[in-house]
């Protein structure tokens, strides 16, 4: 994806998406929709985009392992959570404000606000 192809709206999320396709690879139902979105850029208002990743299917689960620690996309991929489990347990948590508070923060933390918005930010999804 070239960066003439993206509203500048959403120039800044670029960087977003490139790590959450990486913390979601495996994640076959949030990827997806990340990758759906990845070529709707140009399409989709900023607040459009900024919902749809606040409402990507993971947010409404937690995923639990054999060692009872919980996934934190933060933190680690959900390849590498579920790599170095035995087991996993998914919970239906619905939507916690707490986690989509927390779960924005990183997004506006991943913006590139601050460099060249026009030089491309290259990820793809496989």
């Amino acid at each position: 994806m070239t960066s003439n192809m993206i509203k500048p709206e959403n120039k800044p999320y670029q960087s977003v998406l490139a790590v959450l396709s990486v913390h979601l690879y495996g994640y076959d139902k949030s990827y997806q929709q990340l990758a759906l979105l990845s070529r709707q850029l140009n399409n989709i208002s900023e607040p459009r985009l900024i919902s749809s990743l606040l409402t990507l299917d993971f947010m409404l689960h937690h995923y639990i392992n054999d060692k009872g620690e919980v996934w934190d996309i933060q933190k680690e991929s959900y390849q590498m959570f579920c790599n170095r489990s035995e087991s996993l347990k998914i919970v239906n948590s619905g939507y916690s404000e707490k986690d989509v508070q927390y779960f924005f923060q990183w997004i506006v933390m991943l913006s590139n606000w601050d460099h060249d918005l026009n030089l491309p930010i290259t990820y793809s999804f496989h």
